[in-house]
């Protein structure tokens, strides 16, 4: 997969699968992370959402 930009007026909350498109990455990879406790989220019922301070912060975290 390759990696996504999301559009700034979207960026408010993403989901589960803007940000496995931002990380070029498959769905259960995220949730793998989410299980793991390595990517922080936010769950209302059935919603997970991701503030994208979170997933910058992330990214710079596992960065090289």
């Amino acid at each position: 997969m390759t990696p996504k930009t999301i559009p700034a007026d979207k960026r408010q909350w993403l989901s589960r699968q803007d940000v496995a498109d931002m990380l070029g990455v498959h769905v259960n990879t995220i949730d793998r992370l989410r299980a793991q406790r390595k990517l922080r989220s936010f769950k209302v019922g059935d919603q997970v959402r991701f503030k994208p301070e979170w997933i910058d912060d992330y990214i710079e975290s596992h960065s090289q």
